[in-house]
C-alpha cells in the first residue's frame, strides 16, 4: 500500500526537477509530458505494473490519433476548392467524414482495451480527465503572462480557415 502513494509522489518529483531545469524550448515540451503523465497516473490511480501497460497502449493510441489529424489537415490544404467541381468536393466531404469515423472507431477500441487492462470505471474516466489537463495546461499558459490572443483550442489547426466556394 505505501508504494501506491509513493507512486504520485515520485512522479510529481520528477516532474519537479524537469520544470526546474532551463533549457531550450524542447525543455517545456518535456516538462509537459511529465506533467501528463504524472496527472494521469495520479488520477487513474496506476500501480507500477499497470503503468507499464497502459503507457505504451496510451501512446501508440496518442501517435495514431495524431498521424489520422495531420493527414486530414494535409487533405484540406492540399485541396483547391477555388478549381473543384461540386462532386469534388463531396468526395473531400466524404473522405473526411470517413477519416473522422476511424477516428472514433480508434478511440472505441482503445477505451475497450484500457477497459480491459484497468477496468471499465477508470477507462470512464480518460475522455473527461484530457479535457481536465488541456483546461489546466491552457490555464497554465495563460497564468505564465503570455500576451496576446488566446491560440486554438487543442486538436484545432493553427492554419487560416479555408472557405470552400462551389462553382
Amino acid at each position: 500500500m505505501k508504494s501506491l502513494s509513493l507512486l504520485p509522489v515520485m512522479c510529481l518529483g520528477i516532474f519537479s526537477t524537469l520544470w526546474a531545469q532551463p533549457g531550450p524550448p524542447r525543455g517545456a515540451s518535456q516538462r509537459m509530458e511529465a506533467l501528463r503523465i504524472a496527472f494521469m497516473t495520479e488520477r487513474l490511480s496506476l500501480t507500477p505494473e499497470e503503468s507499464k501497460l497502459f503507457w505504451p497502449l496510451h501512446e501508440a493510441f496518442e501517435v495514431q490519433m495524431e498521424a489520422q489529424r495531420e493527414a486530414m489537415n494535409d487533405q484540406k490544404d492540399a485541396f483547391d476548392a477555388t478549381k473543384a467541381s461540386t462532386a469534388e468536393v463531396r468526395d473531400l466531404v466524404e473522405s473526411l467524414a470517413q477519416q473522422r469515423k476511424d477516428m472514433v472507431d480508434l478511440e472505441s477500441a482503445y477505451l475497450l482495451e484500457v477497459a480491459d487492462l484497468l477496468g471499465a470505471e477508470r477507462a470512464l474516466m480518460l475522455p473527461e480527465m484530457q479535457r481536465e489537463l488541456a483546461r489546466s495546461i491552457r490555464e497554465r499558459m495563460g497564468a505564465s503572462g503570455r500576451k496576446g490572443p488566446p491560440g486554438p483550442r487543442q486538436g484545432q489547426s493553427q492554419r487560416p480557415v479555408r472557405r470552400l466556394r462551389l462553382n
